[in-house]
């Protein structure tokens, strides 16, 4: 089966460029590309925008399909569908078997700005998938060579392993994990523990890694994208916490997500147990 990496598109820029940063992950990931585009109700009404006769819109997905399918020399499809983008997108992600999502993100004020952070937020509670997140105005350059790792005592970190493998193997990229500062001495051995083991994996799979650890009594989220920026990486990879009924995003989660020197973040849901291969 071939691998998918699914892109939403609203026509905007920043989701112009999330089709890029598709597009060379799936020539790299040897993947193809599925762009969707969702007539939304909601932002229909609260926005006011305009509904484009739907000829119209097929016509705008085929030639930015015809453009990515010229420029990148990868598979393209696009889809186009009237429904809630909040459950739309899951739906259609499982439907085509989509590996990977990629979501463009950009502030605005008032309205707008209260639906587009509901809308990152429930399209990546929903996700099936990993979703990688960026902002407006980040390129993909020349790929993924440096990876953030946050690491905590929880074993929940231990899922985003195999996809750091994965990508670290692709882009010969290097993995820094940044060690959440355990007060207490159970939690320090169960830090230990878990880094042991994620090193473990990464030595068997060849992969290079440093390891940093945050200062006691400082905020990690801000800890975690200073480090970030200071070393360039292009890739930050968290996890979503999940509670019994839903994803509750803290301040960590927002703050990665939408960090103001425009990281792209990788969240994966930890309900997600199978890891798919691209090599």
């Amino acid at each position: 089966m071939k691998n998918i990496i699914l892109v939403p598109t609203d026509f905007s820029e920043v989701c112009t460029e999330a089709i890029n940063y598709g597009a060379h992950l799936a020539k790299k990931l040897n993947a193809s590309l599925a762009i969707v585009h969702i007539l939304n109700r909601e932002s229909v009404a609260k926005l006011n925008n305009p509904k484009l006769p739907e000829v119209e819109i097929q016509k705008i997905l085929s030639e930015i399909s015809l453009q990515i399918r010229t420029k990148h020399g990868i598979e393209v499809e696009t889809i186009y569908r009237e429904g809630s983008i909040y459950t739309t997108i899951t739906e259609i992600s499982s439907e085509i078997g989509a590996k990977l999502l990629v979501l463009g993100t950009h502030g605005k004020v008032g309205v707008q700005q209260q639906l587009i952070g509901s809308f990152a937020h429930k399209v990546v509670s929903r996700s099936n998938v990993p979703v990688i997140i960026m902002q407006e105005g980040v390129l993909f350059n020349e790929g993924i060579k440096r990876i953030v790792f946050p690491v905590s005592s929880t074993s929940q970190v231990r899922q985003k392993v195999n996809w750091a493998v994965q990508i670290a193997k692709t882009f010969s990229a290097k993995i820094y994990l940044f060690k959440f500062p355990e007060v207490l001495k159970e939690t320090r051995f169960e830090m230990n523990v878990v880094v042991k083991q994620i090193t473990d994996e990464f030595d068997k799979n060849d992969i290079e890694y440093e390891i940093h650890d945050a200062e006691k009594g400082g905020n990690y989220a801000s800890q975690v994208l200073v480090f970030a920026k200071t070393i360039h990486s292009e890739l930050i990879m968290i996890m979503s916490n999940p509670d019994k009924l839903s994803f509750i995003f803290s301040q960590y989660d927002e703050q990665i997500m939408f960090n103001k020197n425009k990281i792209p973040s990788m969240l994966i849901n930890p309900r997600e147990l199978v890891i798919y291969h691209w090599y």
